[in-house]
């Protein structure tokens, strides 16, 4: 049955990200699915689709060309709403993103750029993104990315590395106004020839306000946010709707694979807390022995062997990249000594865990129901290497992170839980798969 009201396209710029803006949707009553822009869909039966083209660490302009397509191919398909899902601490394309899908959106089309998080303690304060406060180039996962690190604090000049278009400032004092302010700035700034407008707010209440001046405005507008401010917009606008219900049953697998690739510094304590909270012994994959052609499928069969092994008398097994001495991967360092782009490394470290991690859920006849999967690459690598269509949303677990389930290919109807990097404290990863275990009902975790 066709979803009523209009339909809503986000286009986000990793797989993790675009699973917790559906997230956000599906909370609101929405029914949501993802998918990626390599072969994407669109359910009739769904009110928004949230697609994935995995930008974030791409080409400036192969960035902007991702973007720009994929906004397209939803407008083709079906899709009254363009939204720019970005990362919440505003790492990667920002700029060729908003670029990409102004191009695909109809004219006199303006970003509005909201990059508030409040529950995640992100605020937009005089045109600055906060985090806890503290501008958002102190933050240590920001500004530590090692591919693309956060070097502004005023999103203007974030926007300005990558994109030429006019942008405006919008201070807090329009928007404690109301929207009748708010919608008053954006049009007088889209008058005056600006592209887009970055609007503070600090607080749920602003950002529901800034979403109704959005909505009654007469001129065309794109979101540009982690996820609230468009899960508000495509609300308001969109209309209401019932979330999907699935009767695909829970797998009779009870076993977990748990696959973290993500580099943080993080992530590595996440990781420290996992195992000693848990009693488990991490099967690491070696990185340089993943990046040398000679010992790759060497290293990926025996770290499959192992984990078989030790599902036979575990529930949980745990496979990660992360060395044993718990220290941080250096990728740009890495990058250097082997040649090649530091993207282009990550990615090639994220195939290969996601390649072991869908070799272990497969051979293990059925115990295995479900996976926790910590990093953004990670995520996509199994999901395009196990030929997945689209990705069924239940809910999260702590925000930003999401309980999911993988739809068609090798893995269809694998319960997953995946969190980004840079999300959550020490505790993150405990929790994440304490619940997916409640999940899949094994009672003893």
């Amino acid at each position: 049955m066709a979803s009523s009201g209009k339909r809503a396209a986000l286009i986000a710029d990793d797989l993790t990200g675009a699973n917790n803006t559906a997230v956000l949707l599906a909370k609101r009553g929405i029914g949501v699915t993802v998918t990626t822009a390599v072969e994407p869909t669109f359910p009739d039966a769904c009110q928004a689709v949230v697609i994935d083209t995995d930008s974030r660490y791409a080409a400036p302009e192969e960035a902007r060309r991702r973007a720009r397509d994929a906004a397209r191919w939803a407008r083709d398909n079906g899709a009254d709403i363009l939204c720019d899902r970005v990362d919440n601490l505003l790492r990667g394309n920002i700029g060729s993103e908003i670029a990409g899908l102004l191009d695909a959106a109809a004219p006199g089309t303006i970003a509005v750029v909201a990059p508030a998080f409040p529950v995640l303690r992100r605020a937009v304060s005089n045109g600055c993104l906060l985090v806890e406060g503290r501008p958002v180039t102190e933050n240590p996962v920001a500004a530590g990315d090692p591919i693309a690190p956060v070097r502004h604090a005023r999103i203007a000049a974030i926007v300005a590395d990558q994109w030429d278009g006019d942008v405006v400032e919008i201070g807090i004092d329009a928007v404690s106004a109301g929207e009748a302010a708010v919608a008053g700035a954006i049009e007088r700034a889209a008058q005056a020839g600006a592209r887009a407008v970055v609007v503070d707010c600090e607080t749920d209440a602003h950002l529901e306000t800034v979403a109704r001046a959005m909505a009654r405005s007469a001129r065309p507008v794109v979101p540009v946010d982690p996820g609230p401010l468009s899960a508000a917009y495509v609300r308001l606008v969109g209309g209401t709707d019932t979330q999907l219900k699935s009767d695909r049953p829970v797998p009779t697998g009870k076993k977990i694979v748990a696959a973290v690739g993500s580099i943080t510094t993080l992530s590595c304590r996440q990781v420290g807390h996992l195992i000693a909270a848990r009693g488990l012994d991490p099967v690491r994959l070696d990185v340089r022995a993943l990046l040398d052609g000679r010992t790759r499928a060497a290293a990926i069969a025996g770290a499959v062997a192992e984990c078989r092994a030790r599902l036979g008398a575990a529930d949980v097994v745990l496979l990660t990249t992360q060395p044993a001495d718990g220290a941080a991967l250096v990728i740009d360092g890495l990058a250097a000594m082997e040649g090649i782009a530091p993207h282009a490394l990550s990615k090639r470290i994220s195939d290969g865990l996601a390649d072991a991690a869908l070799q272990v859920v497969e051979s293990a006849g059925g115990a295995v129901g479900g996976a926790f999967v910590s990093g953004g690459d990670v995520t996509a690598s199994l999901f395009r290497l196990s030929g997945a269509r689209a990705i069924d949303v239940f809910g999260d677990v702590i925000p930003l992170t999401a309980h999911v389930r993988f739809s068609g290919g090798r893995l269809d109807g694998l319960r997953l839980v995946t969190k980004g990097g840079s999300i959550g404290g020490d505790d993150a990863m405990e929790a994440c798969l304490a619940h997916l275990a409640r999940d899949l009902g094994l009672a003893n975790l």
